[in-house]
């Protein structure tokens, strides 16, 4: 089961929340094989923002019981990838990538996956995440629109066809991963 307790696609036994994130862990897979990723992780450890607090009421508390005021707030981020370093001038394009992201040859980059449309405001609530992570953890998630970003990246060969098998066409334009990373 997904983060969000609503998966929507179950790919090589794992339960992905949305087609984007399914497209996604596609390139992903793609780009390991062809050695521009190193390793991907699928909803890293969580991120602890704020912890649960209490307070003890003075009035009408006779026994001076603790009560709940808030419960913890976590976030968790759609993938954490290290990608290899020489293909940082064409990852560049996509993902802002500081020093504090290369060790080792190796770039780390957490992802958050977003559709090109998002009608429940996914993206104020996103952007509110992503401060408190840099804030508290000095960790940037990007967010990453797949269909814009394949522009500059390329698309895995998967993305030619639905989760279940059929034919799609929303990246009949695009080029492949090869191709853009001249591989």
């Amino acid at each position: 089961m997904g983060k969000n307790k609503k998966s929507k696609i179950v790919y090589n036994n794992i339960a992905l929340d949305s087609l984007e994130e399914y497209q996604f862990f596609c390139w992903l897979e793609e780009a390991k094989e062809l050695n521009v990723v190193y390793t991907f992780e699928y909803q890293p450890d969580e991120f602890l923002l704020t912890n649960k607090k209490t307070y003890i009421p003075i009035y009408n508390n006779p026994k001076q019981k603790e009560k709940h005021l808030f419960r913890e707030h976590i976030y968790t981020a759609d993938f954490k990838i290290q990608f290899n370093a020489a293909y940082g001038e064409i990852l560049s394009k996509v993902f802002k990538i500081d020093a504090s992201m290369l060790i080792n040859e190796t770039i780390t980059v957490y992802v958050d996956i977003k559709g090109s449309f998002n009608q429940n405001g996914g993206d104020r609530l996103f952007s509110i995440h992503q401060k408190l992570v840099y804030e508290k953890y000095g960790v940037l998630v990007q967010k990453i629109v797949p269909k814009e970003v394949f522009k500059h990246l390329g698309i895995a060969k998967a993305s030619l066809h639905t989760p279940t098998g059929r034919p799609s066409r929303i990246y009949s334009s695009y080029n492949f991963i090869p191709k853009m990373f001249d591989i």
